[in-house]
């Protein structure tokens, strides 16, 4: 299981390398950054389809059981539910995909191909750095995080991620140099937070780091790792935002954490909250049809800022609670059995997860291409050290045939997704400057695409 030595297949080695390498978020050309990101998954689950091939699991049984139940309601909501049902049971699809594949043996890779996209991110943000300090240029906190159409996104990157930077050991992949990477690598990733000044993070990561604190030794150490990390990062946010500022030009930079500074405002999920509750109490067991809330025309966003209001909204209040509780219950279950163990990582990466569920509560974070493919990796890379051998019971013979049957159906799923996505990306300009014309907005509301609205429709008349 986890503390095997074996090693995977090459082809599995690779690619898992080459889905940490293709979760940084570079957007080529004049392609919008939202959605290179959309293509970039796509590319994911077409390739895991294609190349990976683990023992089977009962629990791939019962994700075609549910993808079919998922695709059944977004039928009947129409071409773009159906495109979100499609698009969210392929994620499930590949959660226990990945998840049976590293299962099989431990994956040496698996720690780089998180680090490495948070080591380039960091050497490329650098220079930016070096303008702002010192030549005084002007602060501009959606300019400085490339890639991202909100600095929100790139908090949730630092909420899933700092837990298991905090858990790197001495020895492993870096050798000795691992504490100082440790501390180095996550400091900064904690100042480069609190420039973004993304709340929800800071309120995400404070709760892990408490809750952290009541799981036994490990959890301990996690919460006092992650102290020292925070307090490098405001070490390091004073000295490059006001002391070095100070000394070369004789001014001072704009604070990058002043949303941090904002207190309890709600930013307009006030509107989004509420107009989320009218949807739920007009359609509360069924919902309005998976994506429909981007159809709910308002000049806020086109999703709730909440997980559980987005799930009862579209997918009704029994989905809701059923998706929130088995999952709670299942990070609950793996953080008790973690606190057993000797080995820091599977915490770490619990602690990543329940941050990132928390942070989902305020922010519209999981409906972004990025967030939710990191969600995945971190989530299968939990099953696989958890998950006992559940190819028990399955003769060999069914077990290939239900692997290849497995893939396929995910491979037909991202196919099905291209040709019904057709009509927005063949032509995504056109299709976003419509939509800002019919509904009179000058900013972008990334959901699906870069302009996530869906025009020309109400959600609480049409598909009913």
């Amino acid at each position: 299981m986890y503390f095997a030595t074996e090693k995977l297949p090459r082809v599995g080695s690779f690619f898992l390398f080459f889905v940490g390498v293709s979760l940084l978020p570079i957007a080529p050309g004049d392609m919008h950054a939202h959605d290179q990101q959309r293509f970039a998954q796509w590319i994911v689950l077409l390739v895991s389809a294609c190349v990976l091939r683990p023992n089977a699991t009962s629990a791939m049984r019962y994700v075609l059981w549910v993808a079919a139940g998922a695709l059944l309601f977004g039928i009947a909501a129409g071409r773009w539910g159906l495109l979100e049902a499609l698009h969210l049971s392929g994620l499930g699809m590949l959660v226990c995909l990945w998840g049976a594949q590293l299962s099989m043996r431990r994956e040496t890779l698996l720690l780089p191909a998180v680090l490495l996209p948070v080591l380039l991110y960091v050497l490329m943000l650098t220079p930016r750095m070096g303008a702002l300090v010192f030549e005084e240029l002007a602060f501009h906190v959606r300019e400085f995080f490339p890639s991202f159409s909100n600095p929100r996104f790139f908090g949730y990157w630092v909420t899933l991620t700092l837990p298991v930077i905090a858990s790197i050991e001495r020895g492993e992949v870096l050798g000795d140099r691992a504490v100082c990477v440790r501390y180095v690598l996550g400091s900064i990733w904690f100042f480069f937070l609190l420039m973004s000044g993304t709340r929800g993070s800071l309120i995400a990561l404070l709760c892990v780091a408490l809750l952290s604190a009541f799981c036994g030794a490990n959890g301990r150490t996690l919460t006092s790792r992650l102290l020292k990390i925070a307090c490098g990062g405001v070490v390091l946010y004073a000295i490059a935002l006001y002391v070095l500022p100070q000394a070369a030009t004789e001014g001072m930079a704009n604070s990058g954490a002043a949303r941090v500074l904002e207190g309890p405002q709600l930013s307009s999920r006030d509107q989004l909250w509420s107009l989320a509750l009218e949807g739920i109490a007009i359609h509360p067991i069924l919902g309005n049809g998976p994506m429909m809330f981007a159809a709910a025309a308002n000049r806020v966003a086109s999703h709730p800022h909440n997980l559980m209001l987005q799930l009862a909204y579209e997918w009704g209040i029994p989905v809701a609670l059923a998706f929130t509780s088995m999952l709670a219950l299942y990070l609950y279950r793996c953080a008790r059995y973690a606190r057993k163990i000797s080995d820091s990582r599977p915490l770490a990466i619990v602690a990543g997860l329940s941050g990132g569920l928390i942070q989902a509560q305020v922010d519209g974070v999981l409906a972004m291409p990025f967030s939710q493919t990191y969600f995945v990796l971190l989530l299968a890379w939990l099953i696989s050290i958890f998950s006992p051998d559940k190819n028990r019971g399955i003769p060999a013979k069914q077990s290939g045939r239900l692997t290849k049957g497995f893939c396929a159906v995910l491979f037909l799923n991202v196919c099905a997704q291209v040709v019904l996505s057709n009509p927005e990306w063949s032509d995504l300009s056109e299709w976003e400057q419509r939509t800002l014309r019919l509904y009179e907005m000058d900013v972008y509301q990334p959901r699906f695409w870069a302009q996530g609205v869906i025009p020309g429709a109400n959600v609480w008349t049409s598909n009913r």
